[in-house]
């Protein structure tokens, strides 16, 4: 059998090192928001992410010493795939139980008009795991069976952790799934407002996208005025410059 006792650790310093060499600045390594001010929907959020990374660091841990200790690369692609199943049917379970929080901290509950938004971000959710997050795993574990690095690691009897490196690379894409919270949160707002609404600029980040930057701290008589204006958008929303990546949001002004 393949150590693997370091794996989860591997993990975590391969998100940091891939993510860092990247250059990607401190908002979009999804530092958890330690501001004593900080509202209780960043409080959630943070809570929401720190499960995902950790559900996946577990399961990675658990995958790198399965990959490690197969016979051959079809019992290693079988191992994967069933590991994949089970990683997307917990990503999903947390998603069903967070997501409600989402629009419960906006609307201080889940009005009638807003259960068909709640149930679209979920199949969202569902739908970008399946289609999005697991064929991506999948395409980097099997298309690295035959590398060198790969194939020494396993002669060596280190395979676990070397598949641990591997999974770690895809920490920081589980991490993002946390957005879906956010992006559902601020449609809440909006949603639920009745007068004028502002969008406020999150000022951990240093630079924020062109988005956020030109709509940042503007008031608009109303939610929908400011969809007008802005095309659609709003923090939180993949359609940003920054995908969605910042933690800006909407207050009544």
């Amino acid at each position: 059998m393949f150590p693997i006792h370091h794996a989860r650790r591997n993990v975590r310093l391969a998100m940091t090192a891939v993510m860092s060499a990247l250059g990607w600045t401190a908002p979009e390594l999804f530092q958890v928001d330690t501001r004593s001010n900080q509202t209780k929907a960043h409080r959630a959020v943070n809570a929401y992410q720190q499960t995902l990374e950790g559900v996946y660091a577990d399961w990675a841990d658990e995958t790198a010493g399965k990959l490690a200790n197969a016979d051959n690369d079809t019992a290693r692609k079988a191992a994967i795939a069933a590991a994949i199943a089970l990683l997307l049917a917990r990503l999903k379970k947390l998603g069903k139980e967070n997501l409600p929080d989402a629009v419960k901290l906006a609307a201080g509950e889940i009005p009638d008009s807003l259960a068909g938004m709640l149930s679209d971000a979920i199949d969202e959710n569902d739908s970008f795991l399946e289609d999005s997050l697991g064929p991506a795993i999948e395409d980097k574990v099997v298309g690295a069976f035959g590398s060198s690095d790969i194939l020494a690691a396993l002669a060596s009897g280190a395979g676990a952790t070397a598949f641990a490196g591997l999974l770690g690379t895809m920490a920081g894409r589980v991490a993002m799934y946390a957005n879906a919270f956010w992006k559902l949160n601020n449609q809440t707002k909006g949603e639920v407002s009745d007068g004028p609404i502002k969008w406020v600029l999150d000022k951990t980040v240093k630079d924020h996208c062109s988005d956020c930057s030109q709509w940042g701290g503007q008031e608009w008589p109303s939610y929908q005025d400011m969809l007008d204006e802005t095309g659609g958008l709003y923090p939180g929303n993949p359609e940003l410059e920054d995908s969605g990546n910042c933690r800006c949001w909407l207050e009544d002004a």
